[in-house]
């Protein structure tokens, strides 16, 4: 038998939803959980052959804690704490009249088994963003989640914005060119986007080894590029054309290629950059709705 002790901090005036005590093998014997409170207070929440040892959830666990704390309780108020499931007010609280004030510190977990234990916690009092019902940090999720997403976001308005730019600038070289992007980018325009977009989800998705759905980052951003090059292109094909017809071009006797690297491109790129700005946020938009309909 070793005695095993795990602190827990209590930075916010929010309780746990539960605690559960876990062993990395089955334990033998008789297994001992003692809690020391900020305020002073030590006393055993279990002591008994074990069982599921869920704070909130096990009536043994439960009748153990009120039991045990040192608090008197009519028998119509340990019914109701164990049916509401807030049994664990008499170890993060301290009772004043009829009310539960949180108390705020560390608290220490001695649990005396033959196996070591861990500690699970679960709720909303830990982390800035607290966590969920299984314990977990939402923190670091929504970090996790804010990676991908900036990834795909920039993905998407780069794919869009690189198709624009160069067949804008196709366009505005030659006639036949200029019509067919105009083609092209009229038939992206027209495109109803959110259906194409629920309708390809399933096409690209790929099953992972441990059964999860993933959509790969750059063959949905092509396909949104797709969808969104169409008004770029046309703005970036005007603005070639207009400033290739002035006069100052004409007259340097440049080829249309070099008016294009030296001229032209220093006005459309200007230009392909707040719309790379604008198509991120728009980007972040149909993620924003495509998940919400998922």
């Amino acid at each position: 038998m070793r005695a095993f002790t795990e602190c827990l901090p209590l930075p916010l005036f929010l309780l746990p939803d539960d605690i559960i005590i876990l062993f990395k093998t089955p334990p033998n014997g008789t297994v001992t959980v003692n809690v020391t409170t900020p305020d002073g207070r030590t006393f055993t929440v279990y002591s008994d052959p074990p069982v599921e040892l869920d704070f909130r959830k096990s009536p043994p666990m439960a009748q153990s804690i009120i039991r045990n704390s040192g608090m008197n309780f009519t028998m119509d108020e340990r019914i109701t704490m164990m049916v509401t499931g807030k049994v664990l007010n008499v170890i993060f609280s301290r009772r004043e009249g009829e009310s539960w004030m949180p108390v705020r510190g560390t608290y220490i977990f001695t649990v005396s088994a033959s196996s070591e234990p861990y500690l699970k916690v679960a709720g909303e009092a830990y982390c800035p963003m607290w966590t969920d019902t299984f314990g977990r940090d939402l923190w670091s999720a929504f970090l996790w989640g804010t990676r991908q997403t900036l990834e795909l976001v920039f993905s998407i308005a780069a794919t869009a914005v690189l198709l624009g730019l160069l067949l804008g600038l196709a366009g505005s070289l030659s006639s036949k060119s200029g019509s067919a992007v105009d083609f092209a980018s009229q038939v992206s325009m027209m495109l109803p986007m959110i259906p194409i977009l629920i309708a390809f989800v399933p096409i690209l998705q790929r099953v992972s080894y441990y059964g999860s759905l993933s959509v790969p980052v750059w063959d949905f951003a092509i396909v949104l590029g797709l969808l969104l090059f169409g008004r770029i292109s046309r703005n970036i094909k005007t603005m070639a054309v207009v400033e290739k017809s002035k006069e100052y071009a004409r007259a340097l006797g440049g080829s249309k290629w070099w008016v294009t690297k030296h001229h032209v491109m220093r006005i459309v790129l200007p230009h392909a950059l707040s719309e790379f700005i604008l198509l991120s946020a728009k980007a972040l938009a149909l993620i924003s709705i495509l998940v919400s309909s998922g």
